[in-house]
């Protein structure tokens, strides 16, 4: 029996074929860090969406808190024991939403049995159900309405 001899042996096409291997690793690199760049990109714009949104609302709840005063005023004028009210309850922008601004009167300020020449009120815009977080936002504001003796 003859002794196996081991010998290298290589195909004449392998130049080419860790070429094509390089390639397909340098594709699929480049592949994966695009993947992430554009994931990262889409999660950017869904914050800043989300984020244009909530201060979209906030602004909306600043100009209902501004409303509910001047009706405050208003109503002080026609009536000055206006006792306040739930004013506006109005469907949001979408289905599940829901705005409501509440007028509350403060705590009566009075000395000796006569009627303070003040009375404070405290507005509250509501938003609820809103689709992301927080899925409910409140402003609030107390103002005191002087009322001119008479």
């Amino acid at each position: 029996m003859m002794p196996l001899r081991y010998f290298k042996v290589e195909p004449m096409d392998a130049g080419p074929r860790r070429r094509r291997g390089v390639v397909l690793i340098a594709a699929l690199a480049t592949l994966a860090i695009a993947s992430a760049l554009i994931a990262v990109g889409v999660g950017m714009s869904l914050r800043s969406r989300q984020s244009r949104k909530t201060e979209r609302d906030r602004i909306q709840l600043e100009l209902l808190c501004d409303a509910g005063l001047r009706r405050t005023a208003q109503r002080l004028q026609q009536d000055p024991s206006y006792a306040g009210e739930a004013w506006l309850q109005l469907e949001g922008l979408y289905p599940e939403t829901r705005m409501r601004v509440l007028i509350e009167p403060g705590p009566a300020l009075s000395t000796d049995g006569i009627p303070a020449p003040s009375r404070t009120f405290t507005i509250r815009a509501i938003l609820e159900g809103r689709s992301h977080s927080p899925e409910t936002m409140q402003r609030s504001r107390t103002h005191t309405f002087f009322t001119s003796a008479n």
